[in-house]
């Protein structure tokens, strides 16, 4: 992969950890999982975090570990 590619996709992520963080009053260490399914493609977070889950509920990308198959 290309440097310049990998910087971006770094920046993005931060970024979009960080907007969830704000509009979802959760903590960072949360987010940034969340951010990085987002902006990978057919990316999915899955998670057994109850309290994430529902404030994040609106948002794509996103299922309880007891969903996954």
């Amino acid at each position: 992969m290309h440097w310049s590619f990998l910087r971006q996709m770094r920046l993005l992520v931060l970024r979009r950890g960080v907007e969830l963080a704000i509009e979802l009053k959760q903590h960072l260490f949360d987010t940034f999982y969340h951010a990085v399914a987002l902006e990978t493609p057919d990316g999915i977070l899955v998670t057994a975090d109850d309290r994430y889950l529902r404030a994040a509920l609106g948002k794509a990308q996103i299922m309880h570990l007891m969903d996954w198959e």
